[in-house]
């Protein structure tokens, strides 16, 4: 699997393997926009930050993955 991910900067390998986060959770809008890759890693880190039970606006979620990045991009 090649290539790196856009936030920790870490090779996808096994054991960090490249996924997919849904910028739109999918409990609360079936699958629709855009996906944002990532490594395993980051993505279990991101997936902590958004609530479960509660639906946010877009915007909401997009700010999540925006700070996400800011925070945890590695230089």
């Amino acid at each position: 699997m090649k290539g790196h991910c856009p936030v920790c900067n870490k090779e996808y390998r096994e054991g960090n393997w490249k996924t997919h986060h849904h910028i739109l959770p999918r409990r609360f809008f079936k699958g629709e926009g855009e996906l944002f890759e990532l490594c395993r890693n980051c993505h279990n880190r991101l997936e902590d930050l958004i609530p479960v039970k509660i639906k946010l606006t877009v915007y909401e979620y997009k700010q999540i993955l925006h700070d996400f990045i800011k925070k945890h991009k590695s230089q």
